[in-house]
C-alpha cells in the first residue's frame, strides 16, 4: 500500500452561516475596516489614558513586594514597624515639636558614606606606601571646601557635640597616623593628625589586637599616660580587615596574621546643617546639600581610583540609588532595543512594514490595558520593576498571534478558491469590487474560524498558568502573574478585534505602497486559481502545498515524514531524555545564598560582595528582638498585593512592668539571654537595665517605687534625648520621616537602638508606656543562609516558649514575650520559594489541561499535550541543576514565566493536527 496510515477523521467544516456571530463579525472586517479599526484602538488608547490617570505610574523599588506577607515572621516584623509609628520614645513631647530640644550643628547622624580600599587577593593593604596614599585621598575629601557655591565636608560631617568639630572617619587610619603624646613614650593619640606613620604598620595593627599591649593607643594629652586608653583585642578591629586577620580563633596564641587585602573607612554627616534650625527645618533641602557633597565625593574617589594598585569602591544609598536608577534606564532601552528587534522581524515575515507596524502597536497598548484592570483587581500601589519583564513577554507572545492570524490569512487565499465569476485582480481599484469582496469575506472566515480558535486555546492555557503564580505567597510574584496574564488577554481581544480590520486595510491600501523597504519585499502578485464549482474543495480535503512556501514545504516534505519514520525511536530517545531530566530536576534545591540580581562583573555586585565575603565581620550584626508589651498585627481588612496596605496595631493591655519584681525580672531576663545561644560577644541592649544606670547615676534607688515608675521612665527618655539628639519620628508628623514601604523596609534592615526599645502611647495626656524590646546582637551575618538562621530561630522560640510557661514571669506580665527579626523574613522566602514554584508549576500544569480539555473536547490530545508540556518543564528545571544552580527568587521567577510559555508552542502543533481537513494521521499531522 503506498498510503500505509489508516486511521481517518472527520474532517472539521470552516463554514458560517448567514447571520451568525462569526458571519456578522468578518462582514464587519471586510466591508467597515477602518471605522471598526480606528474605534477598537481609540478606545483602547482613551483606556491606556484612563489607566495613568486614575492610576499614576510609579515604579516600586523598596524591595517589599518580595517579603513574604503571609508568613508570621513577617508579620511579627511589621508588628514592630506599625507600632513604631503609633508610639513614641520620650511622652513629654510631640513628634514634631523639637524647639526645646538641645540640637547643636550637624550632631543628629544622618547619612554616611563607606569607601573601601581594596587589593587583589594575598596582598596587603597596610603598606606605608598605601597607608599614605589611603590618608591622602580621605584629606583631599575632608578638605573639599564651599568655595563657588559647592558644598563642603565641613558642611555637612558628623559634628561632636562637645567640641563641635568633625568627627573622624571611623577607620584605622588615625591610629596608623596618631600623633606622640609628650611625656608618654610609646603612648599615642589616635587623632589622625600626623602627617607621617607613627610606628610600623605592622606593630601598630599588633597593638591593636593583642591585649597584652595596653596604654598604647589614648586619647590624652597630659601627663597622665593612662587615661582613656583602648583595650586591646583580637576581635576590636574586626569590621577593618578581612577574614582571617590576627589570631587564628580570637585565642591569642601562635602567630597572628598582620596582612589584610582589604580596609573600610565609614564618614558620617550630621544635620541640622547651618541656617536651619533643626533637622526637620526644610528636611528635604539639607538632605539634597548631603547629597550635592556624596557626587563631589564620589567623583574624587573615582579619579583616584587604582593609586597604588588599589580599588577604591564607595556605598551608599544614595549613590546606590543613582546607580539603579542607570540601569533602570539601561534595562529601559533593552526594552526599546527589544522592540526594534521583534519589529524588524515582523517586517521580515510579514513583508509589510504596515501589517508590523499596526502588529506593535496593538501589542504594546495591551501594556497600559493590563495596568488598569490589575490595579482595579489587585490595587498593587506601585509597579514593582518585576512586572517590566511582561514587556518582553508580551512581545513574543504578541508577534506570534500576529503571525498565526497573517499566516491563516495568506493560507486562506490558496486553500478559499474564488467561484464562478470570482475573476483574480491586478488593481487597487478592483479589490472593493463586490465579486472580490464576497471572496475576501469568505477568506476571512477560513482565516479567522481557525486563527481566533488557535489563539484563544493558547492565550487561555498561556494565561490560565500565569494567573497560577497566585498561588506563590511572594506578593511580587502574584501580581506578576496577574498582570501578565492581563496582557495576554487584552493582547488577544486586540488581535481578534483591531488586527482584523489592518489585514483588510493592507489587502485594500497599504500593500500597493511604496516604502523604504519595497526593494526587499516581494511585489504581491494575485492569487489566481482554477475555476471550480461552488463548494468545489479538493476531494481529499488535503493541502496543495506546491502553492506555499519554503519553510512550508520542508516541514510538509522532509520534516513530518521523518518524524514519522523514526517516531518509535524519537518517542524512546524523548522517554530515556525525560527519565533522566526528571531525575536531576528532582535535584534542584533552595539557594542557600541570597539572590544576586547583578552579574558578578558589575562594579556595585563586587562592591556588595567584598562586604560580604572579605571582612572579618560585618560593621552592625543582625538582630534579634524580644518583644513585650504587643500582639502580632491583625491584618484584617489589606490588600495582600500592595506593599503600603499596613495592618493595626494590637497592644498586650495586661503589659505592667512598673512593680519592683517586675523591674528587677526584666533585667534577670536580659542578663540570661545575654547568656544564650546566637549572641555576639553578650552584646544585649537592655532598656530596663539603661534605666537602672540613670536612676543610680542621679543618687537614686533601683527598683524604684512602683507609683514613680512611669513618671521616671518618661524622665529618663526626656533625658536621653537632651544628651543624645532627637528621637527618630515614625508617626509622619515631621517631613524626615514617611510611612511608606520605602521607609519600612529601610527600618526593617536598620539598626535597633534605645529609642526603640522603650515606648510610650502617641496621643495619651499623660505618660502610657505601651511595650519594650530587649534587642540581641547576634553571630548571624547579613548574608547568612536560611539554613544557618533557622537553627537560631528555633532556639529563641523554645527559650521564649520555656520563659513565658514560667510563673515568675507570668506573676509580673512577661509571659507574652515573642521574637522577630529582619533575617527571618529571609530564611521563610528561601524556605518557601522551592515548595512555592513546585505548586506553582504543577498548579499551571493542571488548569491548561482543564483549558485544553474543555476548548477542544479531545482528551487524548489535551493528555499528549500536558506531556509535552511536561518534557519541557522538566528539561529545563534539570538544566538549571545541570548548571549548578540552585533555586533562588531570580529562578524562582523564571519558573513562573516557563509553564506559561512551554504551553503556547504545543497548542499550536495539536490544534493544527485536530483542525486539519486531511483524513489519515499521517496526513493531519503533516498538514500541522
Amino acid at each position: 500500500s503506498t498510503n500505509p496510515y489508516s486511521i481517518t477523521f472527520a474532517a472539521p467544516s470552516a463554514m458560517t452561516h448567514p447571520g451568525s456571530l462569526l458571519d456578522r463579525i468578518t462582514d464587519l472586517f471586510v466591508k467597515r475596516p477602518l471605522i471598526l479599526g480606528l474605534s477598537v484602538m481609540l478606545l483602547a488608547i482613551l483606556l491606556a489614558g484612563v489607566s495613568f490617570a486614575a492610576y499614576p505610574f510609579a515604579i516600586e523599588t523598596s524591595g517589599s513586594g518580595f517579603v513574604p506577607k503571609s508568613a508570621s515572621e513577617y508579620e511579627d516584623q511589621e508588628t514592630i514597624l506599625i507600632a513604631e509609628e503609633v508610639t513614641r520614645f520620650n511622652p513629654f513631647r510631640t513628634p514634631s515639636n523639637l524647639t526645646n530640644l538641645n540640637m547643636p550643628q550637624q550632631t543628629y547622624s544622618e547619612d554616611d558614606l563607606t569607601i573601601l580600599f581594596v587589593v587583589s587577593s594575598g596582598d596587603n593593604v597596610f603598606t606605608p606606601d598605601r597607608l599614605s596614599a589611603m590618608n591622602d585621598v580621605i584629606g583631599d575629601l575632608m578638605a573639599l571646601d564651599s568655595s563657588d557655591g559647592k558644598v563642603g565636608f565641613e558642611d555637612v560631617c558628623l559634628r561632636d557635640r562637645d567640641t563641635g568639630t568633625c568627627a573622624l572617619p571611623r577607620s584605622l587610619l588615625p591610629f596608623f597616623f596618631a600623633e606622640d603624646i609628650a611625656g608618654c613614650p610609646g603612648a599615642f593619640n589616635p587623632n589622625g593628625q600626623s602627617s607621617t606613620l607613627a610606628q610600623q604598620p605592622s606593630t601598630t595593627v599588633l597593638d591593636l589586637i593583642d591585649p597584652s599591649n595596653t596604654n598604647v593607643f589614648c586619647s590624652t594629652t597630659n601627663a597622665n599616660c593612662t587615661a582613656n586608653c583602648r583595650i586591646p583585642g583580637p576581635a576590636s578591629i574586626d569590621i577593618y580587615v578581612q577574614a582571617g586577620f590576627g589570631y587564628v580563633n580570637d585565642t591569642v596564641t601562635g602567630d597572628p596574621s598582620l596582612t589584610s587585602d582589604v580596609t573600610r573607612v565609614v564618614i558620617d554627616f550630621g544635620l541640622p546643617l547651618q541656617g536651619y534650625k533643626d533637622i526637620d527645618d526644610r528636611y528635604d533641602e539639607q538632605v539634597k546639600k548631603i547629597e550635592e557633597f556624596l557626587d563631589r565625593a564620589d567623583s574624587l574617589l573615582k579619579d583616584r581610583d587604582g593609586v597604588k594598585d588599589m580599588d577604591i569602591r564607595t556605598l551608599n544609598d544614595y549613590l546606590f540609588e543613582l546607580y539603579f536608577l542607570k540601569l533602570f534606564f539601561r534595562d529601559t532601552a533593552l526594552i526599546a532595543v527589544a522592540i526594534v528587534i521583534v519589529l524588524s522581524y515582523m517586517i521580515f515575515h510579514l513583508q509589510s512594514v504596515f501589517l508590523a507596524l499596526t502588529g506593535m502597536l496593538h501589542i504594546m497598548i495591551s501594556f497600559p490595558l493590563a495596568y488598569l484592570f490589575c490595579q482595579l483587581s489587585m490595587d498593587f500601589g506601585g509597579m514593582g520593576l518585576l512586572n517590566l519583564m511582561s514587556l518582553f513577554i508580551i512581545l513574543g507572545i504578541g508577534a506570534d498571534d500576529v503571525f498565526i492570524l497573517v499566516d491563516s490569512w495568506k493560507q486562506s487565499g490558496l486553500s478559499v478558491e474564488r467561484k464562478v465569476g470570482e475573476e483574480p485582480i491586478y488593481h487597487q481599484s478592483e479589490e472593493r469590487h463586490e465579486q472580490n469582496m464576497a471572496w475576501m469575506k469568505r477568506r476571512m472566515v477560513h482565516a479567522y474560524s481557525h486563527a481566533a480558535k488557535a489563539m484563544l486555546i493558547t492565550s487561555l492555557t498561556t494565561g490560565a498558568a500565569f494567573v497560577m503564580n497566585l498561588t506563590s505567597t511572594v506578593p511580587a510574584i502574584q501580581i506578576f502573574g496577574g498582570f501578565t496574564a492581563f496582557m495576554v488577554l487584552f493582547n488577544y481581544l486586540l488581535v481578534i478585534t483591531y488586527y482584523p480590520c489592518m489585514l483588510m486595510l493592507y489587502e485594500y491600501y497599504a500593500k500597493y505602497w511604496s516604502s523604504f523597504i519595497s526593494c526587499c519585499v516581494k511585489t504581491p502578485e494575485p492569487i489566481v486559481h482554477d475555476v471550480i464549482p461552488k463548494n468545489g474543495d479538493r476531494a481529499d480535503g488535503g493541502i496543495e502545498i506546491e502553492r506555499y512556501r519554503s519553510v512550508e514545504k520542508l516541514f510538509y516534505k522532509r520534516y513530518a515524514p521523518f518524524v514519522y519514520d523514526y517516531r518509535y525511536f524519537i518517542v524512546a530517545g524523548f522517554i530515556v531524555f525525560f527519565a533522566i531530566a526528571l531525575g536531576f530536576a528532582t535535584q534542584l534545591e533552595a539557594s542557600d545564598e541570597p539572590a544576586q540580581f547583578l552579574p558578578d562583573s558589575d562594579p556595585l555586585q563586587q562592591t556588595l560582595d567584598i562586604l560580604a565575603d572579605r571582612f572579618e565581620r560585618e560593621e552592625s550584626q543582625p538582630q534579634l528582638s524580644v518583644v513585650y508589651g504587643l500582639k502580632r498585627i491583625s491584618m484584617k481588612g489589606t490588600n495582600p498585593y500592595d506593599a503600603s496596605s499596613t495592618g493595626k496595631t494590637r497592644f498586650d493591655t495586661s503589659f505592667d512592668v512598673s512593680s519592683e519584681t517586675a523591674q528587677a525580672r526584666f533585667i534577670a531576663l536580659c542578663q540570661l539571654y545575654r547568656d544564650e545561644q546566637y549572641v555576639y560577644n553578650g552584646q544585649v541592649l537592655c532598656p530596663m537595665e539603661a534605666f537602672r544606670d540613670f536612676v543610680v547615676d542621679n543618687g537614686g534607688v533601683f527598683p524604684v517605687p512602683q507609683a514613680d515608675f512611669v513618671t521616671l521612665l518618661a524622665n529618663f527618655t526626656r533625658a536621653y534625648e537632651d544628651t543624645n539628639g532627637p528621637a527618630p519620628d515614625y508617626s509622619g508628623a515631621t517631613s524626615s520621616t514617611k510611612q511608606d514601604a520605602a521607609s519600612r523596609e529601610a527600618r526593617r534592615l536598620s539598626q535597633l537602638e534605645l529609642y526603640q526599645t522603650i515606648r510610650f502611647d502617641l496621643e495619651a495626656a499623660t505618660p502610657t508606656l505601651r511595650y519594650m524590646l530587649i534587642v540581641v546582637n547576634t553571630t548571624l551575618s547579613a548574608v547568612s543562609t536560611g539554613s544557618e538562621i533557622e537553627p537560631m530561630y528555633d532556639h529563641w522560640n523554645d527559650v521564649l516558649s520555656a520563659q513565658n510557661k514560667l510563673q515568675a514571669n507570668k506573676d509580673v506580665t512577661l509571659d507574652n514575650g515573642f521574637q522577630t527579626a529582619s533575617v527571618y523574613i529571609d530564611m521563610v522566602l528561601e524556605n518557601t520559594l522551592l515548595r512555592a514554584a513546585v505548586l506553582g508549576i504543577a498548579a499551571s500544569i493542571s488548569l491548561a489541561f482543564v483549558v485544553i480539555v474543555i476548548l477542544t473536547s479531545d482528551f487524548l490530545l489535551s493528555l499528549l499535550a500536558i506531556i509535552s508540556i511536561g518534557g519541557v518543564v522538566t528539561s529545563l528545571i534539570a538544566l538549571i541543576v545541570w548548571m549548578g544552580w540552585s533555586l533562588s527568587i531570580l529562578e524562582s521567577i523564571c519558573m513562573t514565566i516557563l509553564v506559561g510559555l512551554a504551553v503556547d508552542y504545543v497548542i499550536h502543533m495539536g490544534q493544527a493536527y485536530r483542525e486539519s481537513k486531511s483524513t489519515t494521521r499521517f496526513d493531519r499531522v503533516r498538514d500541522a
